[in-house]
């Protein structure tokens, strides 16, 4: 049986788009030899807050996306509260956060983890 070490896995961020306010994120899940970019956080439109969103590629006229997870999925969740974690280390860090105002930032420690 696969198993994932969830304490393991890493978000960070490696990109901000330099004309628009958004964070690419990139995770590494270690026990999967698993390794994923692309992700992105970026002020909301509708709420106060960051809004995660999984890759996706403009081919043609329609966006493809590459990775899908069914509703609820664990390691989506736990992957969100990475790159949140990720999105407010970097926000803090750079003095970031007159570009993104809805920004939570948080400690390490208070996003609740997704338990396998």
């Amino acid at each position: 049986m696969l198993q994932i070490d969830e304490s393991k896995i890493q978000g960070e961020v490696y990109a901000k788009s330099p004309t628009k306010d958004i964070l690419y994120v990139k995770f590494a899940i270690p026990s999967l030899e698993l390794y994923m970019n692309s992700f992105t956080v970026r002020p909301s439109p509708k709420f106060n807050g960051l809004w995660f969103q999984t890759p996706a590629f403009l081919m043609g006229k329609k966006w493809v996306k590459p990775l899908e997870f069914r509703n609820g999925s664990r390691l989506l969740d736990l992957m969100q509260d990475e790159a949140m974690r990720a999105a407010d280390r970097y926000i803090q860090e750079n003095r970031l956060q007159n570009l993104f105002p809805g920004a939570v930032l948080i400690d390490q420690d208070e996003v609740d983890d997704v338990q396998f």
